[in-house]
């Protein structure tokens, strides 16, 4: 029998040093949840330590760089603190075949351009 998805989720984080999610103890997860898939992701919340992190897995192994361009666009503004901070990419295949990205969680709504104000956006063109 294969391993369920939420199981195999939650060896992986436990699998993780506690620094690559900002944390300083032995990391204990204590949930995963599917939050819903797009067109080419699936997103999970996974609470480890008390802490919400988004785990997010490219749904099509044929597109292996999309994830990777998010990560590194993340990157770039992440000092701008419009978006969640990207903890760490992995494209090793070691344990999923896909790639994953795991973010840092941000509560609340979806993050618009009306929210920007025109530094923001000039600072996003630039960048």
């Amino acid at each position: 029998m294969s391993e369920r998805i939420d199981d195999k989720i939650e060896n992986y984080f436990g699998g993780l040093k506690p620094e690559q999610l900002g944390l300083k103890e032995k990391i204990n997860v204590s949930s995963v949840k599917k939050l819903g898939q797009g067109s080419s992701n699936i997103n999970y919340l996974v609470v480890a330590n008390n802490k919400n992190f988004i785990f997010r897995m490219s749904a099509h192994s044929e597109n292996k760089v999309k994830l990777k361009r998010e990560y590194v666009g993340l990157n770039a503004i992440a000092s701008l603190k419009i978006s969640p901070k990207p903890l760490f990419f992995d494209d090793s295949g070691k344990k999923f075949e896909n790639e994953i990205l795991v973010l840092e969680y941000v509560a609340g709504d979806k993050i618009a351009l009306k929210n920007l104000d025109n530094s923001m956006i000039k600072q996003l063109a630039q960048i």
